[in-house]
């Protein structure tokens, strides 16, 4: 029998998102993306917007751009790459484009997942889904939340 994958993985001291939570965040920029014009990464813009105003309703605009600026940092420990990235006056990441060794894919996917790690850290799995539910009301969260 197997466990269902946790949403927060632990490897030593150090804390990830889980793959459940990457796919979560691929899940999403993926649906943003064939939403709009633009390619993948700016995907991942479009998901840090729609969050924002979700979580800035919640929260404020200093909590969300606290945690857009921990999920960045976090990010850049990962891909050195994004160390022209920023965090505008909004909260939301600004210069994804710049990132050229992956298109900004695979860094918008890790920003993504990080800023999500963090609201299921802080807030709990219960609160984290029902805000991101909110946002995506007809996204397949709760098959990836149960492990399956």
């Amino acid at each position: 029998m197997s466990q269902p994958d946790p949403l927060i993985s632990f490897r030593g001291h150090m804390e990830k998102p889980s793959q459940t939570i990457r796919e979560l965040a691929s899940r999403l920029i993926e649906a943003e993306a064939s939403a709009g014009t633009g390619p993948a990464v700016h995907g991942a813009e479009l998901v840090c917007q729609k969050l924002q105003l979700s979580l800035t309703r919640f929260a404020g605009v200093d909590a969300f751009s606290a945690l857009m600026r921990r999920a960045l940092a976090l990010s850049r420990a990962e891909i050195p790459a994004l160390k022209d990235v920023k965090v505008g006056p909004e909260g939301c990441v600004e210069g994804l484009d710049l990132v050229t060794a992956d298109g900004g894919i695979e860094s918008g996917t890790t920003i993504t997942a990080n800023l999500l790690w963090l609201l299921v850290t802080f807030l709990g799995e219960p609160v984290a889904m029902r805000l991101i539910n909110g946002v995506w009301p007809d996204s397949t969260l709760s098959e990836l939340s149960n492990g399956d």
